[in-house]
């Protein structure tokens, strides 16, 4: 931007070859931070292209002010001609890949131009957050097991990367391994982040149903019981009254199958009592129905299930009226409402999860008594 402004004033003064020698020479700068914010900043840009109509330098910072401001199309188009142009980096290559992304929504060409940056900045950690993001959108799990797979180790070792990466390794259903991944590494997180905390959870909550699907009761009751635990290397502390309704219900049904009756009756006392002061009372009303309360049971479901047709539902509540739809085994309806959350926030990975499993025919409604089937030999 310094050398534009030289070029501006020689202009001003009559020095046409001094004006080129600046603009030239700014051209060719490396920079791709400049983040032109100020009127004077934008005539100046106007002016060089007005002279130099083929300043890829100019053509990109007027881009970004222009993007900046709500102009996608202007913007894009300045740094499409600045690439035709020959300036090619990570950086304009990313911007139009979030043009795509996040304005015309053409997922494809998105992931085509974070592929391209990332050739060209293989350590820039935030170009695989992004590509997963979109990969996830896509549904293509082979494309972020690749993209893992070939990121450098310092990109894998970075905090968002492996927490993106514990995700897929949950949708797969590699507890273990995204548990692992986790406990290797101590978190740094943003004041108040509780996600990966939250991704250690649902890692944990969906191991635990596997081993009770496995009619393993006990592995799932040490899983459960897990999911209540704050690991200090998650970076998330433990808050005074933690929402730990789904995890106590859970417990329960695993603590039934081992016979414990009276402990799961304790756990599902708690859940009901946690899950009344939830976001979402399924769990609260799970629990009623296991300790016998089923006006109070029903009358929290329907709350669940009605979440999503008042005024104002988020995506967080559509996936409460999903899960209360699942857990009371109407599964079409569950999946309605997973796919409205994704609708409304396609990068909400734990109703993904939850429409995963509809598709997968796992209900996991922890309804009836966990038991094996009966052996066909006596």
């Amino acid at each position: 931007m310094i050398g534009f402004y030289l070029a501006s004033d020689a202009w001003h003064e009559r020095k046409p070859e001094q004006a080129v020698a600046y603009a030239g020479k700014a051209a060719l700068s490396p920079a791709t931070d400049s983040f032109p914010d100020r009127l004077t900043d934008i005539a100046v840009l106007h002016e060089v292209l007005q002279h130099d109509p083929k300043n890829s330098q100019a053509e990109y910072a007027l881009g970004n002010f222009l993007f900046a401001h709500g102009r996608y199309e202007e913007a894009a188009a300045l740094w499409q001609h600045a690439i035709s142009g020959g300036f090619r980096n990570s950086v304009v290559l990313r911007n139009l890949g979030l043009y795509q992304w996040q304005v015309e929504h053409n997922l494809a060409n998105a992931a085509s131009y974070y592929s391209q940056a990332i050739r060209l900045s293989q350590v820039q950690y935030r170009l695989y957050t992004d590509l997963d993001e979109i990969y996830e959108q896509e549904g293509n799990a082979a494309a972020r097991e690749e993209l893992f797979r070939n990121a450098p180790p310092a990109v894998l070792n970075q905090d968002t990367v492996r927490a993106r990466r514990a995700v897929l390794l949950i949708e797969q259903g590699k507890y273990n391994r995204a548990l692992t991944s986790l406990a290797g590494h101590v978190f740094k997180p943003w004041e108040g982040g509780v996600a990966i905390h939250e991704i250690f959870v649902a890692a944990n909550i969906e191991k635990g149903k596997h081993a009770l699907n496995q009619y393993q009761p006990q592995e799932a009751a040490e899983a459960f019981r897990t999911a209540m635990q704050y690991p200090e290397s998650l970076g998330t502390g433990e808050p005074d009254h933690p929402d730990l309704a789904e995890q106590d219900y859970w417990l329960g049904v695993a603590l039934e199958a081992q016979g414990s009756h009276s402990q799961a009756e304790a756990s599902w006392k708690k859940a009901a009592a946690n899950g009344m002061d939830s976001g979402c009372a399924v769990y609260a009303g799970l629990a009623e129905r296991k300790l016998g309360q089923q006006q109070a049971s029903m009358d929290l479901l329907d709350k669940a299930e009605q979440a999503a047709n008042r005024p104002g539902s988020t995506a967080a509540d559509y996936r409460c009226a999903g899960v209360a739809e699942q857990m009371t085994d109407h599964p079409q309806l569950a999946r309605s409402d997973f796919l409205q959350a994704i609708r409304m926030n396609p990068l909400f990975w734990q109703a993904r999860l939850n429409l995963q499993s509809v598709s997968d025919g796992r209900q996991n409604r922890g309804v009836e008594s966990v038991k094996p089937p009966p052996s066909l030999h006596r």
